[in-house]
């Protein structure tokens, strides 16, 4: 750490800065995301939950329906006369577990007609108040029941005392009290009383498939590989009545939902409760399938926080650089005086090192006012001689420096760069021209469309350019740059800030007079403010040439319309035979 301290003291002071400030935006990106991740993943399982929770309300609604209806099929059944006679004289038939052959069959097809109305229904039995019994069920053979017309008194069971203390409500069972847990049924008993006398004549069991809950829970694709519904039964040891996961995951999970340590579970349960049953309705997900969306949050926080980062890099460094930027300069400037430099040109900030420099540049420069004069005066002629022969040679250089791009693409096999540099280099030929301010239309038009070229290389060809010209007017000559402009605005305020695709049209007549009438229009967003356009340096310059050149009769007019477009009329005069010569003149030079 004193180690640290001292290379950190070193430093110099824009570095110093420099790396407090990344660290500390390290710092708070590192904590911001550590935040934002676990916020994320809280929101991602408590939205998951919420939400499966409100689809488990809906699907014990579904279990309601269901179970309403057969328990109102079995209420019905109260009314039906065979079941009741038959039950009513039971006790005073004979005595045994079995109802006598033709009470029997009354009972049979009475209960064969209940079980028939729902194929949730698996089955149903009859037990008298002193103990016969009738079984019926659709898959389950009658050698099953011997046990009960044996050795078993049936009620001597447990199922028949909590029944009974219902006095007629229904009472629901995980599995079926008559065959035991290993089928797959689940029950309800009833204890019969009949509703005109109140008399209690036996008891009912319905056995019901588990298709009632796979009906309610649904069969839709799920966007999650691993959700799985679960129906439990609260009372007692919390027995599962419904699993519909995979063998695989069966006992893992209702182990993990009967475990005391839930909470650090791997899995994440949403639970309802069912209104008739009481029992719970339970929707199972692995953590891992949520915590997929969480890492795809945590990437996307991360990515931010990088950019974040980096932006925070590139700001500090210009915060740094802004804060040393006037000890450098001050650094810079006594070292150029030491050398014996007493031209100093340097500017100062307002802050208190600039006050300093600007102090220390006054005085230098008080001192040899009269010499810093005759060296001006000496750099100015220098300055003048430079920028003729700049003059001279730049046009020269530019030219060989983009036909050599031109040549290297070429060789690469980039047509697009090559035909970029082309373009570029064809502009800056038209705009040179030879010094001369005259230039033919077709030459204008010409500029116009390299100039569109590079724009459509920069936009992926989105603007399309349209020429609607006389043929007579190509041949007339007009100052140089005075269409080219009013095509740029169209592009940088009209086309560039309109979504999709946009033309520029240029269309050119000759009107009465000898003038040339152009018009410059495009479909892009159209231009707001109007008249902070037209008082832009670019229309102010072209007006300007026009009213020297041609006089105040020819101008410019710019017709506008927010979401439609806008419009340039320009007129100038005819011009041929003047300049035809001169034009001679360019061919042979080129």
């Amino acid at each position: 750490m004193v180690k640290l301290k001292k290379y950190f003291k070193k430093m110099k002071i824009q570095q110093q800065i420099l790396y407090a400030m990344i660290t500390m935006a390290i710092l708070s990106s590192f904590i911001l995301g550590v935040i934002a991740f676990n916020i994320s993943k809280y929101i991602i399982e408590r939205n998951y939950k919420e939400a499966y929770t409100y689809n488990l309300e809906v699907s014990s609604n579904i279990v309601d329906i269901q179970l309403d209806n057969i328990i109102d099929a079995v209420r019905n059944a109260l009314l039906d006369q065979r079941i009741m006679d038959v039950l009513k004289s039971a006790p005073t038939s004979y005595e045994g577990k079995l109802f006598s052959s033709v009470d029997d069959l009354q009972v049979s097809r009475a209960l064969v007609e209940l079980a028939g109305l729902y194929t949730e229904i698996e089955g149903i039995s009859v037990i008298s108040s002193d103990g016969k019994a009738k079984f019926y069920y659709k898959r389950i053979r009658s050698g099953d029941f011997q046990k009960y017309y044996r050795e078993t008194e049936i009620l001597e069971e447990d199922w028949v005392e909590e029944t009974s203390l219902m006095e007629g409500k229904e009472r629901f069972y995980s599995y079926d009290v008559l065959l035991g847990e290993d089928k797959p049924y689940f029950c309800m008993t009833k204890k019969l009383i009949e509703p005109f006398s109140g008399e209690f004549v036996g008891y009912m069991v319905i056995s019901l498939r588990h298709n009632i809950f796979e009906k309610a829970f649904g069969n839709g694709i799920e966007r999650y590989v691993s959700v799985s519904s679960m129906v439990v039964n609260p009372l007692g040891n919390q027995t599962i009545v419904f699993n519909n996961a995979g063998e695989d995951r069966k006992k893992m999970i209702a182990d993990a939902f009967l475990s005391s340590e839930r909470a650090d579970s791997t899995y994440l349960f949403s639970t309802a409760d069912n209104r008739i049953t009481g029992w719970k309705l339970i929707n199972v997900i692995d953590k891992q399938d949520l915590e997929k969306d969480s890492m795809y949050a945590g990437a996307m926080i991360l990515s931010v926080l990088s950019v974040l980062i980096l932006m925070s890099i590139f700001i500090a460094s210009k915060i740094a650089y802004h804060i040393n930027r006037p000890l450098n300069q001050l650094e810079t400037v006594i070292e150029e005086v030491g050398d014996g430099n007493r031209d100093i040109q340097e500017e100062f900030d307002e802050s208190e090192i600039g006050i300093i420099g600007n102090k220390f540049k006054s005085m230098v420069n008080n001192n040899l006012e009269l010499r810093e004069r005759l060296l001006n005066a000496q750099i100015h002629e220098r300055e003048s001689e430079l920028l003729l022969l700049q003059a001279q040679i730049n046009p020269h250089f530019l030219y060989n420096t983009l036909d050599s791009l031109y040549c290297m693409a070429m060789i690469e096999d980039n047509e697009k760069i090559a035909a970029m540099v082309e373009s570029l280099s064809n502009i800056f030929k038209l705009s040179l021209n030879k010094g001369k301010t005259m230039i033919k239309v077709s030459d204008e038009i010409r500029h116009i469309k390299e100039y569109m070229a590079i724009q459509n290389y920069r936009f992926n060809g989105r603007f399309d350019l349209q020429i609607d010209i006389d043929e007579a007017l190509y041949s007339g000559y007009m100052i140089k740059l005075i269409l080219q402009p009013f095509v740029e605005n169209a592009i940088q305020h009209g086309l560039e800030k309109k979504l999709g695709p946009g033309y520029v049209r240029i269309e050119g007549r000759l009107c009465e007079g000898d003038r040339m009438c152009f018009k410059i229009l495009d479909n892009g967003v159209g231009i707001d403010d109007i008249e902070r356009i037209k008082k832009g340096y670019g229309i102010q310059n072209v007006k300007e040439r026009i009213r020297l050149c041609y006089g105040d009769e020819f101008n410019v007019d710019i017709k506008t319309e927010v979401g439609v477009g806008t419009e340039v009329d320009v007129v100038i005069p005819l011009q041929n035979k003047q300049y035809e010569e001169a034009e001679n003149d360019t061919s042979r030079s080129i």
